[in-house]
């Protein structure tokens, strides 16, 4: 799946200087945490939506995180 957003420039060089050039991935650990921390997510849902290969990782990952 393929997820666009339409942001200005302005927004752009904002979301640049606070996460950086890799916003996908940056976005994606976002929803990742969210849905974890609200619930939606399993841990195992965390891990195969990351690429996470085990629990270990997954739960390193997500302590890291609070």
């Amino acid at each position: 799946m393929v997820l666009t957003i339409h942001v200005t420039e302005a927004a752009e060089d904002v979301i640049r200087t606070a996460f950086g050039d890799n916003f996908s991935r940056t976005a994606l650990e976002a929803i990742a945490i969210e849905g974890y921390r609200s619930g939606k997510l399993s841990r195992f849902q965390v891990q195969k939506l990351l690429g996470f290969d085990n629990r270990w990782d997954t739960e390193e990952w997500l302590g890291s995180h609070g």
